[in-house]
């Protein structure tokens, strides 16, 4: 049975990509990014400048001097006019007044909330101010970035916007020790889900983008995470198909493509084999045993 329904929501996933596929090619012109003075943000930064027509890139980080290297290594490209704002995601009213004066200058016709943090717990003691800043950044840093540029796409009545929202294959099941980016990420990509079919109507593109583990500075600084040493994904490489997804207008980017569907296999497994099975998860995903 559960072999049968993996066959079905594998073949409707294709169907629903070829569909898309055909109905998209789109070059975005002006560009919007959060967090983008390193990893992630940074490299999809340097490959829409690499792209062989006129853009505008606005860069949005709290480290300055790091969003000033973003600007020397996308200035080797030609046809790209770059903006960085230093600011803080999680401040909700410097956001808003940021988002709405580029709305009005620009209008940029995708934005990229990428700007997040990770926490693996373990056995750590006195976690609770990371928790809540992992909150604070994952789930209002988003809501931050995405319902200032929600409500100035909807005055000023213009089409074909796109908002993307970065999170992680790690947000669709709750492993040991990562329960707190597991929560906080699960709650942004529900509310965004729900809210998709409304932006439907004003013609805004809600597009989840959730990889797996992809080579970056948090990535190669988690000791914690035994497993990540063997699974990590190239970051460039992984960059590149993120915007070749978006400009092809998927809606839910998820790859490694197997990691996925092992994950969703997982959550329709009956709790209490879930915890089972986690008993003996933590030593091959923390690299150590949970007590």
């Amino acid at each position: 049975m559960v072999a049968v329904l993996l066959l079905i929501s594998i073949t409707l996933y294709y169907l629903y990509l070829q569909k898309y596929k055909k109905q998209y090619k789109k070059q975005y012109k002006s560009i919007l990014i959060t967090g983008a003075s390193k990893g992630i943000g940074k490299t999809l930064a340097i490959e829409f400048a690499k792209k062989k027509y006129k853009k505008k890139l606005f860069l949005l980080a709290r480290d300055k001097n790091a969003l000033n290297d973003v600007i020397h290594e996308c200035n080797k490209y030609k046809d790209t006019e770059i903006f960085i704002h230093q600011i803080d995601v999680t401040n909700r009213e410097k956001m808003e007044d940021l988002i709405k004066s580029i709305y009005d200058l620009h209008f940029p016709d995708l934005i990229i909330a990428n700007a997040g943090v990770t926490l693996y717990t373990g056995k750590k003691e006195k976690i609770d101010d990371a928790i809540y800043n992992l909150y604070n950044v994952n789930l209002f840093g988003v809501l931050n970035t995405i319902l200032p540029a929600i409500s100035c796409i909807k005055s000023q009545k213009k089409n074909n916007s796109t908002i993307a929202i970065m999170s992680s294959q790690a947000a669709n099941i709750a492993l040991p020790g990562a329960n707190a980016f597991y929560s906080s990420s699960k709650a942004a990509i529900s509310y965004l889900r729900g809210l998709r079919k409304v932006l439907d109507i004003y013609n805004i593109n809600l597009v989840i983008i959730q990889p797996g583990y992809i080579q970056t500075a948090i990535t190669e600084k988690s000791e914690d995470l035994f497993i990540m040493k063997y699974i990590n994904g190239d970051l460039t490489k992984s960059c590149q198909k993120m915007i070749k997804k978006l400009e092809e207008g998927e809606r839910n980017i998820n790859f490694p493509i197997i990691d996925h569907y092992l994950i969703s296999f997982l959550n329709i497994l009956p709790y209490y084999i879930q915890d089972k099975l986690w008993v003996f998860a933590p030593n091959l995903i923390m690299g150590e045993k949970l007590e």
